[in-house]
C-alpha cells in the first residue's frame, strides 16, 4: 500500500510538472502587451499581461482631438479599446496552438493504468530539501491539513479583486484608480490639463500610473498575508518526507 501511494504521488508531481511546462509554452506563445487609442486618437495606452496599464501617453496635438474636460474620459475609452483588442488577439493565439491536444495527453497518460512490468524509473517525489524536516504523526499532519483548507475556505475569495487603489502626480491634478487587472477611472483637473503641452501631461499620466501601481500591489499585499501558504508549504514537508520514508508511516 505504501509503495502503490508514493507511485502515485511520483506520477501526480510529473503530470503537474508537465502541466506547469506547458502553460508556460502556452503563454510564451501568447502576445505580451498590446496598444490601442480613444476614437480621437488624443490618447494611446499600452496594456501588459496583468492587465493594467503599462504607460499612458497624449499625442501632440491632444487638445486638437479632446477637449481638455475630456481627457480623462479619453484615457478610460483608450484603456478600454486597448483590453479588447488585446482580449481578441490572446483568443487568436490560443485558438491556433495545440494546447488543447497536448492537455489531453497529458490527461491520458495520467489516467493509464500503470503496468508492473514497466521499469521506467518514475520521477523524484520531491526536489525539495526534507534532511532537516522532523515529521509528526501522520493523523497530527492531516489534521492540520484539514484545519488549514478550512481556514482558507473561511476568506473572502473577492476580497482581492474588490481592492482598488488610487495614484496621482506629483501636483495632484492626475488621478489615476486601478483594480486588480484593471483601470477602474482616471481624472485630471481640466484648467489645469488646458494649460498643459502633450509633455506635460504625459509626465503627469506617468506618475500618477506609477503611483497607483504601487498603491494596488501595498493593498493587495495587505489583504494576503501569506501566511495559510506558509503553513500548507510547511505541511507539505512533513508529508513528503513521511511518504519519503515508509518506515514512518508502519512506526507510528
Amino acid at each position: 500500500m505504501t509503495d502503490d501511494i508514493i507511485q502515485e504521488l511520483q506520477r501526480f508531481q510529473q503530470y503537474t510538472s508537465q502541466l506547469h511546462g506547458l502553460i508556460a509554452r502556452i503563454q510564451e506563445g501568447m502576445p505580451q502587451s498590446a496598444e490601442g487609442e480613444d476614437a480621437q486618437g488624443a490618447v494611446r495606452v499600452r496594456v501588459g499581461q496583468d492587465g493594467l496599464p503599462e504607460s499612458v501617453a497624449a499625442v501632440r496635438d491632444w487638445q486638437r482631438r479632446r477637449g481638455p474636460e475630456q481627457i480623462g474620459a479619453a484615457v478610460v475609452e483608450a484603456y478600454g479599446s486597448t483590453v479588447a483588442e488585446f482580449m481578441s488577439a490572446q483568443s487568436q493565439a490560443l485558438s491556433s496552438s495545440d494546447w488543447r491536444e497536448r492537455a489531453d495527453g497529458l490527461q491520458q497518460d495520467m489516467s493509464a493504468p500503470r503496468s508492473s512490468a514497466d521499469t521506467t524509473p518514475p520521477p523524484e517525489v520531491s526536489q525539495r530539501d526534507l534532511r532537516h524536516v522532523v515529521p509528526r504523526s501522520i493523523d497530527e499532519v492531516a489534521e492540520a491539513v484539514i484545519s488549514s483548507f478550512d481556514d482558507l475556505a473561511r476568506q473572502d475569495p473577492g476580497a482581492v479583486e474588490r481592492i482598488q487603489a488610487e495614484g496621482s502626480d506629483s501636483t495632484g491634478r492626475v488621478t489615476m484608480t486601478l483594480s486588480l487587472g484593471s483601470l477602474a477611472g482616471c481624472t485630471v483637473d481640466p484648467g489645469w490639463a488646458a494649460k498643459q503641452s502633450a509633455v506635460g501631461l504625459n509626465r503627469a499620466f506617468e506618475e500618477a500610473l506609477r503611483d497607483a501601481r504601487s498603491a494596488l500591489t501595498r493593498a493587495v499585499e495587505a489583504n494576503t498575508t501569506g501566511g495559510e501558504s506558509q503553513q500548507l508549504d510547511t505541511l507539505l514537508d512533513e508529508a513528503l518526507a513521511i511518504l519519503s520514508d515508509p518506515r514512518r508511516i508502519t512506526d507510528f
